[in-house]
């Protein structure tokens, strides 16, 4: 578990302004993660609006299992929070290049992008995903997934680490734009945990 708030370091360097401490020691936090908690961290970023979240969640399924469900974005609709519509345009090698559509709360509307999203280098046994928007209706888009084994040996869990920096083009005061993502994310896990159940009875 020692990886995931690092991985958001790694993220944000070197447009990182400040890094707060973490949450928590890793076994109190491991503690949380066992019990089914939803952690939400965030730290300020250099030249950026909004700050970069950081979620982290377990999910009772393998690597492999919970890695299909969140490099397929054809799949996104009915499982990541407000997607709309979402679609692969492009697949080269390790990186797909996606189009989303996401819904906002009246009278918003909603906000498109096309993000390229790209398998990266990981430990042995974990799974990572970079993406980057490469045009839509936002400042800034950018994150990674990060999958490893959780638990015990032959558990079948992983810990998902999902990094989102997002900065949309609204006229939203800054505050509400934060609130509203901090209260969102918690969403993208019970999401993939509701996936994750449902391809299991399958």
């Amino acid at each position: 578990m020692s990886s995931s708030f690092p991985t958001a370091l790694a993220l944000a360097a070197p447009i990182l302004s400040t890094a707060p401490a973490a949450e928590a020691s890793d076994a109190a936090l491991n503690k949380k993660l066992a019990s089914g908690d939803i952690i939400v961290q965030s730290m300020k970023v250099k030249g950026a609006s909004l700050p970069l979240f950081t979620v982290m969640g377990v999910v009772d399924a393998p690597v492999e299992t919970v890695w299909k469900l969140v490099t397929d974005c054809d799949g996104y609709v009915g499982m990541m929070p407000r997607v709309e519509d979402s679609k692969v345009v492009r697949r080269k090698g390790k990186t797909t290049t996606c189009q989303v559509r996401v819904d906002l709360p009246f009278p918003l509307g909603h906000l498109d992008s096309t993000t390229k999203n790209t398998q990266m280098k990981a430990e042995a046994g974990s799974r990572r995903m970079a993406w980057k928007m490469v045009k839509g209706d936002y400042k800034r888009n950018q994150g990674d997934w990060e999958l490893t084994h959780f638990g015990s040996k032959g558990s079948g869990k992983t810990l998902i680490v999902y990094n989102a920096l997002v900065v949309p083009k609204l006229a939203v005061p800054n505050s509400m734009l934060k609130s509203g993502q901090k209260r969102e994310l918690p969403a993208v896990i019970k999401g993939i945990r509701k996936a994750a159940t449902k391809k299991k009875g399958s």
